[in-house]
């Protein structure tokens, strides 16, 4: 009796032990989060390397994909060195098109859409955002550090003699952002098309959070992530609320292209509608049906959307082109 007993006693604490186990792991998995997001947020592909310039390809070998002259553009704080690929149209060009990628990409995925600009009458500058690529950068800071990266590459452009005289932008999501902020501090900015781009920074990180963090994401709140917005911006120097793209639009004069596709789930199409909502005069708003984030600048859509922007740049240059 009493052997029964016992064996009821540990089966009874074996119950309430497990029980404590299951309701004490979602608060440790969420502590995991909170400890781990300020990091995910800050990610670049070469956040721990050393790039060195002597390893970059030489423009003979580059000239295979079309690229006419390379190049690299220091800049900072915080310290960092842009890696460059300039695509020259046979004739004078129009205007010089800079040409950003998203975020974990690099300009090689870029390269078509620079013949494509250079076949009708524009300098393509295609630029690796700092972190990515070939340039060097420990954190992603969300267009506040790159836009400033930009304006240098547009002085190197001038300083060169290769400017000109007229600048235009291009970028996807977080390239997207990064166009808006340097149009928003660079007059000679005139133009800027932008793919599925979002609002501000901390708009999109309950996003994110919440689509990549099964289960747990969803039971992180708010303040905390707002919190762990905060966080990053200490980690890696800047004030996360300059990463405010709707802020951006507003105080930039240049006219904004504003593709998005209404399918997108990860940067959801409300996004383009507030950004257009305070844009300047001429911006455009082009919603893509049945096009999500990543697919729609793939070989369904991207086409449609290449010649879209490149309308949108020549209305710009003086229509007619």
């Amino acid at each position: 009796m009493r052997a029964m007993r016992r064996i009821r006693v540990r089966r009874r604490w074996w119950f309430v032990g497990a029980l404590i186990v299951c309701a004490a792991a979602p608060l440790v998995l969420i502590g995991c989060v909170r400890q781990m997001l300020p990091q995910a947020m800050l990610h670049v592909p070469n956040a721990d390397r050393v790039i060195d310039p002597a390893d970059d390809p030489p423009l003979d070998r580059l000239r295979e994909l079309g690229i006419t002259d390379a190049w690299r553009v220091a800049s900072g704080p915080p310290e960092a060195s842009l890696s460059v690929w300039v695509i020259e149209p046979e004739g004078e060009a129009a205007a010089d098109v800079v040409v950003l990628h998203g975020i974990q990409d690099r300009k090689r995925s870029m390269v078509g859409l620079g013949r494509y600009l250079a076949a009708r009458g524009y300098r393509a500058v295609l630029v690796d955002l700092r972190g990515h690529g070939r340039s060097s950068g420990r954190y992603a800071s969300y267009g506040v550090h790159d836009r400033h990266d930009l304006v240098r590459v547009l002085d190197e452009l001038e300083r060169r003699g290769r400017s000109a005289g007229r600048a235009f932008l291009f970028g996807p999501s977080y390239g997207g952002a990064v166009a808006l902020q340097t149009a928003a501090i660079d007059p000679r900015v005139e133009a800027v098309a932008t793919v599925a781009t979002f609002t501000r920074l901390r708009d999109i990180v309950p996003i994110y959070t919440r689509k990549y963090v099964p289960v747990v994401g969803g039971w992180v709140s708010d303040r905390d992530i707002q919190s762990a917005v905060d966080e990053a911006g200490r980690i890696a120097g800047f004030d996360p609320d300059e990463a405010d793209n709707l802020a951006a639009i507003a105080r930039t004069r240049a006219p904004v292209l504003l593709v998005h596709g209404l399918a997108d789930r990860h940067i959801p199409p409300d996004h383009a509608r507030r950004l257009h909502a305070e844009a300047p005069a001429g911006s455009v708003l082009l919603l893509v049906p049945d096009a999500a984030h990543l697919t729609i600048l793939g070989s369904t859509h991207g086409p449609a959307v290449t010649e879209a922007a490149v309308d949108f740049f020549d209305e710009q240059a003086g229509g007619g082109r």
